[in-house]
């Protein structure tokens, strides 16, 4: 069974996307008639490295409107390494600003004027806990959060909490002079890490704890008036039959989805959501639950956030599972998940990781959710309790990430050519040939004499792209024939239209063309060498063109005329009018925006490269641009390596760790290809020596030596496993070319410097994704002692003429 011809296109699994058929909602953004998707992308915007003797905890954002981009304030609160370890002692909180949606920022900054004082209670104390939020009726942000005072002179107690708050304003880039306690009749009240609903008529509901050791919750509505928060009035206890722990009802998080008003409440033996008509009369709390009735295990004294996007409502949230028992409460990673907004329980079936556990298992839990557009929302955190790295995370989550079309080309036999992404854009196809050698599964041939697939022209315009939409193309393309124009993929003519092709001096070019003046993407070097290539064109109508072959810019157009490209005409594969393709054409994708550098890489399948390279410095980076960097730990550099350096592994506890990536991209499940490759020298016999390791014995895959010196590749099911193992040995001191290919329908195959070493046709099969870290030449108590280099993650089966090309570059 070839998985890329079936329904759930691989670029799907590949991003982490989730089809979603439902209109667009984000914590008050207009809804988006619209089939959406979106991917999870994590990135690191601070890193500690050991230079300061504290952590910055509490990352928590808001969106700010500016013009045509909204800027972004994050802020965090500051927790000295102390002796002992003051955990929940804060002091500074500081600010970090991005004016280009998080690609930047800007360095954390300290509020000078932020600082203990003296609390009505006698004891001194800090606001802690801040979460911002944006105002939009008088253009301020208010950092909700609570003062917590302490005995400073018995080993800094806690005593009471009062709820609090700061101000912000944008428009003059100033903080408040002082923060400020909120009055309310209760007076003293848990609010930390609290998220409020800010309604549209600018009044807000805070949700309070009263700290009357019950789980008590109340709902206040205040007024903000630019500078002074003021209560109005509160709602009737929430119905929290939870522990009654001192931490049972603490740091709810409320937002509104279809004019109805949810909660989240902490608790220490199980989390709990409820849901209100009116934000001030609340249905009892319910505990926890996955749509099958069952318990969410594990989820419990941490917090939840909520994401409302898409027309569906999404919870952010930590549980247990086989990859953090030993993670305090379980607080890495964060999942996400849809809620029913009716039962209020989780649809497991949605459930991904929103951020992954780090390389040194810190604790994630102390975390926010900020809806910054409605096509982008984000999961902040840090490391917390460490000093080194304590790095900033953020997890981007992208809404509109839409596969229009995706055109596998494997049909056997008739004439349609099946749309994959189930949007029914099916094709017909006019002479071209059926093709069993496709770069996967089968292709079609063109013969250059009038053959081609015609898509058509859908009346929703979903193949037009007018003069301001983005837009991306892809194919896989392979011919012989150069000297001739070779169409890929045309849209038009030339009064309006798009396309990628071959040009006749061999080159490959992909244009706008708007009728008198065009923008184009061209490459410099020649591809009708008989090899498949990966072309792909990206059009962001407002930054330019990029043509990418085999993962890589090729070629790239700045400077844009612009104009309309729709048309009434088809959208053809192989052909224009005039032209067309001699060759083989596999794989044709057409995206609705603009695939980034990475997003190039992950359609092309190349989802981590290690070259080990870098001449200094703790980091193994991901040449892809997939984020997939790792941290060096004892491995040392060494300038021998088969191509440039490679680190030297001394059997002795020394590897790379690589974080598991949010968007899952190096988990494969039960069906996925994939491909791992590197290249290895070792002289040390009679030892297991893991080369990439992912995962346990529970869930994994591996390439290891074995102890006899012959070579494994093994997929991992737990209780059962798949493996293909050499007879030959490979411990004698030279480089070795090592490739194990898992094609999950046909089986695994283990190549050693380009020749077939050991199969597997016969899988047992199973999923093998965790949430563990990707490690290079370590797994547990069994370390490579040798040299590594050159190491590769594809996300689909190589073949032997693939795995030819690398063995010889």
């Amino acid at each position: 069974m070839n998985i890329r011809g079936k329904i759930q296109d691989p670029y799907l699994l590949r991003l982490l996307i989730l089809t979603l058929l439902a209109g667009g909602l984000l914590l008050g953004f207009a809804s988006v008639s619209t089939a959406a998707s979106f991917t999870i992308e994590e990135k690191t915007i601070y890193t500690n490295n050991g230079q300061n003797n504290f952590w910055w905890t509490h990352l928590r954002c808001t969106s700010i409107p500016n013009g045509v981009s909204p800027d972004i304030l994050c802020t965090v609160s500051k927790d000295p390494n102390e002796s002992p370890n003051l955990s929940d002692v804060f002091y500074d909180i500081a600010y970090t600003k991005s004016s280009d949606l998080g690609e930047t920022w800007s360095s954390f900054t300290t509020i000078p004027q932020y600082q203990w004082k003296v609390l009505p209670d006698g004891y001194s104390g800090m606001l802690i806990d801040p979460v911002p939020v944006y105002h939009a009726q008088s253009g301020k942000v208010i950092v909700f959060g609570m003062a917590q005072s302490y005995d400073v002179a018995h080993g800094y107690a806690k005593k009471h909490n009062y709820p609090a708050y700061a101000i912000y304003d944008p428009a003059s880039s100033t903080w408040s002079s002082d923060w400020y306690l909120f009055s309310w009749p209760r007076v003293y009240g848990h609010a930390g890490s609290v998220y409020p609903y800010m309604t549209e008529d600018g009044s807000i509901l805070w949700p309070l704890n009263s700290l009357d050791g019950l789980g008590t919750l109340q709902v206040v509505k205040a007024s903000f008036d630019g500078s002074t928060l003021q209560y109005v009035s509160q709602s009737g206890t929430v119905a929290n039959v939870g522990s009654n722990g001192n931490r049972s009802g603490i740091e709810p998080s409320l937002t509104r989805f279809n004019n109805e008003y949810f909660m989240t409440i902490r608790d220490d033996t199980q989390n709990r959501l409820a849901k209100s008509s009116d934000g001030l009369t609340w249905q009892s709390a319910v505990t926890l639950k996955w749509d099958d009735g069952t318990t969410v295990t594990g989820s419990n004294n941490t917090q939840m956030h909520w994401l409302t996007q898409q027309g569906a409502l999404y919870l952010v949230y930590t549980r247990q599972d086989a990859s953090n028992t030993d993670i305090v409460r379980f607080r890495a990673p964060l999942w996400m998940a849809e809620v029913d907004p009716i039962t209020l329980r989780l649809k497991k079936s949605t459930e991904r990781i929103a951020m992954g556990i780090t390389s040194n298992r810190a604790q994630l839990g102390n975390f926010g959710t900020t809806a910054v557009t409605p096509k982008l929302s984000l999961v902040t955190s840090n490391e917390w309790n460490t000093v080194v790295p304590n790095r900033a995370i953020i997890s981007f989550i992208r809404w509109d990430r839409s596969l229009l079309g995706s055109w596998p080309l494997d049909e056997t036999s008739g004439s349609i050519a099946g749309d994959a992404t189930g949007n029914g854009n099916n094709g017909t196809i006019v002479n071209a040939v059926y093709n069993t050698n496709g770069k996967f599964g089968g292709s079609l041939t063109f013969a250059c004499n009038g053959d081609y697939v015609n898509l058509g022209d859908p009346s929703s315009g979903a193949f037009d792209f007018g003069t301001t939409q983005n837009f991306s193309v892809s194919a896989w393309v392979k011919t012989n024939s150069s000297g001739g124009i070779k169409y890929m993929v045309n849209k038009g003519d030339t009064n309006a239209s798009y396309w990628l092709r071959f040009e006749a001096n061999n080159t490959i070019k992909f244009l706008l063309d708007y009728g008198s003046t065009y923008d184009a993407a061209q490459s410099t070097a020649t591809y009708t060498d008989g090899k498949w290539h990966h072309v792909i064109g990206t059009a962001d109508r407002i930054a330019g063109l990029k043509l990418y072959v085999d993962g890589v810019l090729v070629g790239q157009d700045s400077s844009l005329t612009g104009g309309n490209i729709s048309n009434a005409l088809p959208l053809t594969i192989g052909a224009n009018s005039t032209n067309t393709m001699n060759g083989q054409i596999d794989e044709v994708k057409l995206f609705g925006y603009a695939l980034t550098s990475k997003e190039v890489q992950t359609v092309y399948g190349l989802t981590a490269h290690w070259k080990l390279d870098e001449a200094s410095g703790a980091a193994a980076l991901d040449a892809t641009g997939n984020g997939n960097d790792g941290t060096i730990v004892n491995a040392v550099r060494t300038a021998n390596g088969k191509f440039g350096g490679a680190l030297s592994f001394a059997g002795s506890g020394d590897y790379v760790m690589v974080n598991d990536p949010a968007d899952g991209n190096l988990d494969f499940g039960a069906t996925q290809d994939f491909s791992v490759s590197a290249w290895v020298k070792t002289s040390a016999a009679g030892t297991t020596k893991y080369i990439v390791n992912k995962g346990d014995t529970n869930h994994g895959y591996w390439l290891r030596f074995e102890a006899n010196n012959t070579l494994r590749f093994l997929l991992d099911y737990g209780s059962t496993a798949d493996v293909a193992q050499t007879t030959a040995t490979y411990t004698d001191g030279q480089w070795h070319h090592v490739v194990g290919v898992a094609s999950r329908s046909t089986g695994l195959k283990l190549y050693v410097d380009g020749v077939l070493a050991g199969t597997n046709n016969s899988l047992t099969g199973g999923d093998i994704s965790s949430s563990l870290p990707l490690t290079l030449g370590h797994a547990a108590a069994n370390t490579m002692n040798g040299l590594l280099d050159d190491v590769r993650i594809y996300n689909y089966a190589l073949s032997a003429a693939d795995i030819q090309t690398l063995y010889t570059p």
